[in-house]
């Protein structure tokens, strides 16, 4: 199984501190590692507009809002514990499945579908971006 931890902090705050107009190329191109998990969907999504259908940041408004809770994720050091979970994970791997089978479920009672946890998904791989956790914080 492979977890992929991909430091999205410095791409949020650029975007979130660009012009209007230039946010949604700045988050495709923020969003372009992480394109693996809808390889379960057919064709090829567009990863902004899966942003915003799920719980990214809002592109056009609310940007001091979207700062503060970029601001919670590196005060509460999102990216460094993902990475530490990541570390214990690789080394235990039972752990990884453990994990993976419970965010599954989590998704499955939570009516979720998108974000590489519905039943069609290939257990193989799992990617874990802040642009999901950013919700939690705002």
């Amino acid at each position: 199984m492979t977890f992929t931890v991909l430091n999205t902090g410095p791409a949020m705050r650029e975007i979130l501190q660009a012009a209007e107009p230039d946010r949604a190329e700045l988050l495709r191109r923020a969003l372009e590692p992480a394109a693996g998990m809808y390889s379960y969907f057919p064709g090829k999504p567009d990863l902004v507009h899966m942003h915003t259908m799920g719980s990214g940041f809002p592109l056009d408004r609310d940007i001091d809002l979207s700062l503060e809770g970029l601001r919670r994720l590196e005060e509460a050091r999102a990216w460094e514990r993902i990475g530490e979970a990541h570390r214990l994970l690789t080394k235990y791997p039972v752990l990884a499945h453990t994990a993976l089978d419970a965010y599954s479920a989590s998704c499955r009672v939570h009516g979720h579908v998108g974000g590489g946890c519905s039943e069609g998904c290939p257990r193989g791989s799992a990617a874990v971006s802040s642009f999901s956790l950013w919700s939690a914080f705002v």
